[in-house]
């Protein structure tokens, strides 16, 4: 066997190894995969309600807070944020360390014609002319008891990584009165807090 053949007989034999030990480190991942048990989004309501949520080694404390002149209900979550903004018509509250953010608005008008798709689209529109990505992910709407709260799911790009964003938008019977706000956190850590966001969404009271 020449030296060439050596050295092709050695790299082979390193490819092999390396293969073995790739597959080797998918069982293991795959294993502790099957031995996590994941919690449902149910359970992660409940919790939530119940005012303790533990999940991904973190544990939070929520108390059902009121803002807005009364007009939102939501369970937050106890010392986290800060918050940057609180009136009659406007919420910023923000962890700016772990890049979590609330906010929510209050618009009355004599006559809101806005729809939700007609919200997305426009969304979708004005990031497409300022050449800004936006990927949509998903929506869907839950119904409370005298409203309609819409929801959409969709994922941005930062300096900072890709942002996941949750929006929800609620309107009055009459068109006069509308709630939209937007939660939003790092995608690299949706295994955290995507489950957390769609349980407080899912327990909002809205009275318009």
């Amino acid at each position: 066997m020449t030296f060439m053949d050596e050295k092709i007989a050695a790299l082979k034999q390193a490819k092999r190894v390396l293969q073995q030990d790739d597959e080797k480190q998918k069982k293991e991942e795959e294993i502790k995969v099957d031995e996590k048990i994941e919690m449902s989004l149910d359970e992660v309501i409940e919790c939530i309600a119940g005012g303790y949520l533990e999940i991904e080694d973190r544990k939070f404390y929520f108390k059902r807070e009121t803002y807005l002149d009364g007009k939102i209900s939501i369970p937050m979550i106890e010392n986290y944020f800060e918050e940057v903004a609180k009136d009659d018509t406007n919420l910023v509250f923000k962890k700016e360390t772990e890049g979590v953010t609330f906010v929510c608005s209050y618009i009355k008008e004599n006559i809101l014609s806005m729809t939700f798709d007609s919200f997305k689209e426009g969304m979708q529109k004005k990031f497409k002319d300022m050449d800004l990505y936006l990927e949509w992910i998903d929506e869907g709407e839950i119904n409370k008891e005298d409203t309609l709260l819409n929801y959409g799911i969709f994922k941005t790009p930062t300096a900072k990584g890709y942002i996941y964003n949750v929006i929800f938008f609620s309107k009055d019977n009459l068109n006069t009165q509308m709630m939209i706000g937007n939660f939003n956190c790092f995608y690299k850590d949706i295994n955290i807090w995507e489950k957390v966001i769609k349980g407080m969404i899912h327990l909002i009271e809205i009275k318009l």
